[in-house]
């Protein structure tokens, strides 16, 4: 577009003077000259900056932008593009003039830092295939209870534990406590566990110290045998007799009730996911 134009300003005006035809007609020309595209016949002095309402736009002479430390710019700045079209994905820098999102971002240092008080990073069970990928992490509390692999009852109390899954693998703690039998036989089993185990022998084969007092017996170790692809565990152990993996467990709990049997467990299994 031609840029708007005007031959001059008017000179200073005092208090209270009625402007001349002429000085009328340069403010006249001014103001045209803020306000329209420019007229290709204008002559005269060229405004540096055009309010251009034809096109919706400001346009400016050769002269460019000046800034407060003498720098001027000319041309536009050449803007930022966004290539990929990943849906809620990372953006990474992907050159001096394009920023790429992805669904997988590598990030090139040594050391991530997050500074924000309670942030962190979430790990929601993702289930990745890699066996160097860490997909899973979680920390809360399950609640144990226990039955018996033949007839007969156990019941419990206080018997909030808390767990911590990193990966597969999960850690199980605290204890509980045994308030009432009725006549319990076979195998004793606490339920039910936060996650269900893996199925194969790096679950079932893998035996742990479990802890049970009362005062009317001496205080012991005997192991939990978690079943695999379930979510219970076996006690096992030697409860008074010749055999050392005696089976009938539940059978110790028998008096438990009225002297409050403290069941406490410290241990680890792999879950299925």
């Amino acid at each position: 577009m031609a840029q708007q134009t005007f031959s001059g300003v008017p000179g200073a005006f005092s208090a209270g003077e009625v402007l001349s035809a002429a000085d009328q007609e340069l403010l006249r020309d001014y103001l045209i000259a803020q306000i329209k595209e420019g007229q290709t016949g204008d002559t005269g002095e060229i405004l540096p900056m055009i309010m251009d309402l034809t096109n919706n736009r400001i346009v400016l002479d050769s002269g460019g932008l000046e800034f407060s430390d003498a720098t001027t710019m000319t041309t536009a700045a050449t803007g930022i593009t966004f290539a990929g079209t990943t849906a809620d994905g990372m953006l990474t820098y992907s050159s001096g003039t394009e920023i790429a999102t992805e669904s997988t971002a590598t990030y090139a240092s040594d050391t991530l830092t997050l500074s924000g008080s309670g942030g962190g990073i979430q790990l929601d069970g993702l289930n990745s295939s890699s066996a160097t990928v860490l997909d899973s992490y979680e920390e809360g509390t399950w609640v144990a209870t226990m039955t018996t692999s033949g007839s007969g009852t156990i019941t419990t109390n206080s018997a909030t534990l808390g767990y911590i899954k990193v990966g597969k693998m999960v850690w199980i703690h605290g204890y509980f406590t045994v308030t009432a039998a009725s006549s319990p036989t076979s195998i004793a089993k606490i339920h039910t566990l936060p996650f269900t185990a893996e199925t194969g022998g790096t679950t079932m084969y893998a035996l742990h110290p479990v802890g049970l007092y009362y005062s009317a017996r001496d205080s012991r170790s005997v192991f939990g045998w978690v079943e695999n692809n379930t979510t219970f565990m076996y006690l096992r152990g030697d409860f008074g007799t010749t055999t050392l993996y005696h089976g009938n467990s539940a059978e110790w709990f028998a008096d438990a009730g009225t002297n409050n049997m403290q069941v406490s467990v410290n241990m680890h299994y792999r879950a299925s996911t």
